[in-house]
C-alpha cells in the first residue's frame, strides 16, 4: 500500500520519500516472520530443502526486482507504474504465503500456546 502511495504523491518530494520509508519498513518487518515458516511445518532435510527453496527464489528476486523498472518503462510511459507492479507483486506474494500456510501454524493474536486436547 505505501508504495502505491508513493507512486500516487510522485509530485510530492517528502511525501514519496515517507511512503517509501513505510514500504521498506513492512517488508523488512515481514522478514523475520516470514523465515520460520518452511522450518515449522518441513522437518530435517525437507526443511534445509525448503529454505534453500525460499533462498533460491529469493535470488531469483535479486535480478528480477531491479530490472523491473528498466522493462516496464519500455511498455508503460508512467514513471510510477513499477511501483504500481512492485506493489501487485507483493501483495500476489502475501496472499500466496497467508493462503498456504496450514491452518495449525496459524495462532490468534492474544491467544496463549496451544494445549494438547485429551
Amino acid at each position: 500500500m505505501a508504495l502505491v502511495l508513493s507512486g500516487l504523491f510522485a509530485s510530492n518530494p517528502y511525501l514519496s520519500i515517507a511512503f517509501l520509508s513505510v514500504g521498506t519498513l513492512g517488508v523488512l518487518g515481514s522478514m523475520p516472520v516470514f523465515w520460520p515458516i518452511p522450518s515449522a511445518f518441513l522437518a530435517g532435510t525437507a526443511a534445509a530443502a525448503g529454505i534453500g527453496l525460499v533462498n533460491s527464489i529469493g535470488n531469483l528476486g535479486g535480478y528480477i526486482g531491479p530490472n523491473l523498472p528498466v522493462w516496464v518503462k519500455t511498455v508503460s510511459s508512467g514513471s510510477s507504474t513499477a511501483l504500481y507492479v512492485i506493489a501487485a507483486m507483493m501483495a500476489v506474494g502475501a496472499l500466496l504465503t497467508f493462503f498456504t500456510i496450514p491452518r495449525s501454524l496459524k495462532v490468534r493474536v492474544g491467544e496463549g500456546p496451544a494445549k494438547a486436547r485429551p
